[in-house]
This record gives C-alpha cells, structure tokens and sequence, in this order.
C-alpha cells in the first residue's frame, strides 16, 4: 500500500509522518510544499533535518520538495468560519496548497493519502471539503482513502463526500469526528526527543504579547511555561475555551471570531505565568465580538 503523507516540518505533520512510519510496514511517499507565506531556509533546512533522522532512526522512505503558486498580493478569498457562522476566513493561503495537493495525488497515484490535522485545526469547518470544486477533484478518486492524523485510529478512514452536502457533512461527520482528535500538545509528547531537537518554531524571534496576537508564538508560550500540565490537558482547556473539539456545539454563530478564540484560551493559560497575559486576555474580551 502506498500512502502519500505531506510534510511540513510543522507539529501536525512531522507527528503524522512519524507515526505513519513507526507504527506501518506501507511504503511512504512525502513532500514538502515551500508556501510564499513561509519561505524561510531555515524551516527547510530543518525539515530536511528531519527527513534525514526518520530515514536514519525510524526507516526510510521517498520524499521530495515541490513549489506552491500564490503571493502576498492574491486577492482575498473569504468563505464563513463555519456553515451559517457570520465570521469570514480568508483562505487564498490555502487554495494554492490544495492545488498542489490534487497535483500530486495525480502525479503519485498514491492507494492513500494522509493530511496532518489536530483538535485545534477544527475551529473552523474542513474547507477543502467546502470551497469550490476542489473537493470533487482532491476527494473523489476510486481506490483512494484519506485520513486524518488527528485521528487516534489509524485505520479509520475519512469518507469526505457522504452526506453530499458539505454543511450537512460538516454537521455530521466532521465536528462529531474531531471532539477526540489529537490536539497539538499531546502530538509533541509523542514526538521523539531526537526529531523534537531538529524542530524549528514558525517565527524566530517570537511576536512578544504587545507586538501581535500569533496563535503559533502563544502555542510556544503555553508549551515552554505549562509544564505543569499535560499535553491532552493544555489542548482541551484551550478547546473549552476556543469552543472547538467536543465544545464545538457552544459556539455562537453570529460572534464566533474562529481562531481568536483558540488564541485567547492560550493567553487564560498563560494568566500568572507570562507578563501581560491576563491584560492582553482582557483586551480579546473587549474586541473579540467587533472583529470582520
């Protein structure tokens, strides 16, 4: 069986990639994507970093790095949050990703292909399902199953076009299916200690609370100073708050601000830990509603 797994050097993927090549005999087909958003050497160079400890301490496999289209000045793609939500999400990032992914399934002909996915990544609807015609084209393929490393069970299988209709399969597969997903704190406890040293943070150096609101820095933040707590307890405390994962029902469709809330729940965990956390958390309270 042959499964094609994308590879960021991200937690989610390098989790999903791992886990796939440790806990399977299939043969492993990767590649990593450069996305204009994030084009830094050093990301790549520790993505190949990465690459090079699985092949050497797990066993090997074929990988190969591809370029993505898209730039700063693509004109903005919004979409709702979440099916009847009034919050838009700009996906532009996402859809040269998409494209590139549909073009090496064709290219790979993989039996299977494995996306990297976790608890917080549910705080939206899964837009790929969603947007335009790339779910007909990325999802509808015989002989080709898809899973989700968010998932505990690595046998199941994600059927991404029944129900048809995408709110209603947002409804009933997807937001049911993500309350037990992995989230990204329990994903890095999993994660050998030697690929953990070869991972790079998204941002060097990292936004400062006053500087910006980065959901990726306040991941970090939470990671180095709650040691206190485990991975799954960080990743639902957060959830409950973000109203994500098994929460997903209480969220309010008419100020429901999407990752904000996910960002917020990291600056409560952070409250008597971080300077300025509590203010900045006082601050989301303030705004979070009045956000486009």
């Amino acid at each position: 069986m042959k499964i094609l797994i994308p590879f960021s050097g991200g937690i989610n993927s390098t989790y999903s990639l791992w886990r796939y090549l440790k806990e399977t005999d299939h043969e492993i087909h990767s590649f990593r994507a450069t996305e204009w958003f994030e084009a830094e050497e050093r990301k790549a160079e520790s993505a190949r970093k990465m690459v090079q400890w699985l092949k050497d301490n797990v066993r090997d496999f074929t990988f190969e790095e591809v370029e993505t289209s898209g730039s700063e000045s693509d004109v903005p793609i919004k979409v709702p949050m979440r099916p009847g939500f009034k919050f838009e999400y700009n996906i532009r990032a996402l859809v040269p990703r998409w494209e590139k992914l549909i073009e090496v399934i064709d290219d790979v002909k993989p039996d299977a292909v494995v996306r990297g996915s976790a608890l917080e990544t549910s705080y939206n609807a899964l837009l790929s399902v969603s947007y335009g015609d790339i779910r007909e084209r990325m999802y509808n393929r015989d002989g080709v199953k898809f899973y989700l490393s968010g998932n505990r069970d690595l046998t199941q299988a994600v059927d991404h076009l029944n129900p048809s209709d995408p709110d209603e399969w947002m409804e009933k597969v997807w937001f049911p299916m993500t309350e037990n997903f992995m989230g990204r704190f329990e994903q890095w406890e999993a994660i050998p200690d030697g690929l953990k040293a070869l991972y790079e943070e998204p941002h060097k150096p990292r936004h400062t609370l006053l500087e910006n609101n980065c959901r990726d820095c306040l991941f970090e933040e939470v990671q180095e100073h709650r040691t206190d707590l485990t991975g799954r307890e960080k990743d639902l405390a957060i959830a409950k708050i973000g109203k994500y994962g098994p929460y997903w029902k209480d969220a309010d469709p008419d100020a429901y601000p999407g990752v904000r809330m996910s960002m917020r729940g990291s600056l409560e965990l952070l409250k008597g830990h971080v300077e300025l956390a509590a203010q900045r958390a006082d601050e989301f309270d303030d705004t979070v509603g009045e956000l486009e």
